[in-house]
């Protein structure tokens, strides 16, 4: 077995890690459109903006993909 990175092994990873979170201008429009909305919860039923980020965010982790 190889010796930990930590106690002077190998690294396994040799390139940074790419930045996080990614966003771009549809992430920033949509926070804006569910602030001016005022339906920013569930209560007393998701809106659709809520209800659509719950569905999306399921398939998408299920699939190992980055959720957008």
């Amino acid at each position: 077995m190889s010796e930990l990175a930590i106690l002077g092994g190998p690294k396994t990873r040799t390139e940074a890690y790419p930045q996080w979170p990614v966003w771009d201008q549809r992430d920033i429009d949509a926070v804006v459109e569910v602030v001016k909305s005022g339906r920013w919860g569930g209560y007393p039923y998701p809106g659709r903006r809520p209800r659509n980020w719950q569905r999306n965010s399921q398939s998408c982790r299920a699939a190992g993909m980055p959720c957008r």
